[in-house]
């Protein structure tokens, strides 16, 4: 990485046991796929993606994170 990534990891988890009530909420289908979740102030699920990460999931969740930033 060519940043400095210790801000991000405030806002980043990673689940790796304990992972059912994660599977049901994000609906989990794919045992090989990779999952980002965005998640609001509340907790509750704005946007996800499974699998490769593209540039329409990239404009997606760019347009998702900007629309909650602009949240009071």
């Amino acid at each position: 990485m060519t940043h400095d990534t210790r801000s991000d990891q405030e806002n980043v988890i990673t689940v790796y046991g304990g992972t059912d009530s994660w599977k049901q909420r994000v609906g989990y289908a794919s045992p090989d796929a990779a999952y980002l979740v965005l998640l609001d102030k509340h907790g509750v699920v704005r946007w996800r993606h499974s699998g490769a990460f593209d540039e329409k999931a990239y404009r997606d969740l760019y347009t998702q994170m900007s629309a909650l930033l602009q949240e009071p």
